[in-house]
């Protein structure tokens, strides 16, 4: 008979099995579109070859083709590390919520160097440790037109560090407030806040959680030990 951990764990594999057939779902209707207007694009432009007119086509790259073209460029460089992540389900969640992210005009960044190939931790607290980290950091910076999530993984001697950072628009209340269970700033019973990442982080010996204010910033780093199998 399998338990109530079992079931929630077979749940959540489920979760990002669906999650990751709707994203080659989405790629493949972005890449159909970016065809669509890729043809699009070079009928625009055949008129003012036809003519040699190279001053208003020069004039129509700019204003209409170059800002989409560095906005592609920009989110594909932006998350292209990703692809160092090789754990599952933190890949998941990672590309889930930055892309949703960049959806809502947040400017995004992850940094990985080196593979990410195994975690020594309970996999699915670190997901939905991840998850409430980004969810935070997404909900702080959402309608803000300077909007930016920093977030890297290093992989230490000992460790890997997971960082998420936000830029900080209005004022925070105390650390030990956020941590209180259903507090939000943007309301009454939004916000997951830091009560559920703490008790994740408290039932796992090898995660340890810090989290800091920096000027205009708000800092997560969410640190998780490695343990060898003889300790």
């Amino acid at each position: 008979m399998k338990t109530r951990y079992e079931v929630q764990k077979q749940r959540i594999q489920i979760q990002n099995d669906t999650r990751y057939m709707n994203e080659i779902e989405a790629h493949y209707n972005e890449l159909r579109r970016f065809r669509h207007d890729y043809q699009n694009m070079l009928i625009s432009i055949d008129e003012y070859l036809k003519t040699d007119d190279l001053e208003g086509l020069q004039e129509y790259y700019q204003k209409n083709l170059a800002p989409v073209s560095n906005r592609v460029l920009k989110e594909k460089y932006n998350l292209e590390d990703l692809s160092r992540v090789k754990v599952k389900s933190i890949k998941s969640i990672l590309f889930s919520k930055l892309s949703y992210a960049q959806s809502q005009e947040i400017e995004v960044h992850f940094d990985l160097k080196e593979p990410l190939i195994d975690i020594i931790v309970n996999e699915l607290d670190l997901d939905i440790a991840l998850g409430i980290m980004l969810d935070n950091a997404i909900e702080a910076s959402v309608g803000h037109a300077d909007g930016e999530i920093m977030s890297a993984i290093f992989i230490e001697k000992n460790s890997t560090v997971f960082l998420i950072q936000n830029n900080v628009f209005e004022q925070l209340p105390p650390l030990w407030k956020l941590k209180e269970a259903g507090y939000s700033t943007k309301g009454k019973n939004r916000g997951i806040g830091l009560n559920s990442l703490s008790k994740i982080v408290n039932r796992n010996e090898n995660m340890i959680l810090e989290t800091r204010v920096l000027g205009a910033v708000f800092l997560q780093r969410l640190t998780v030990k490695r343990v060898s199998q003889n300790d």
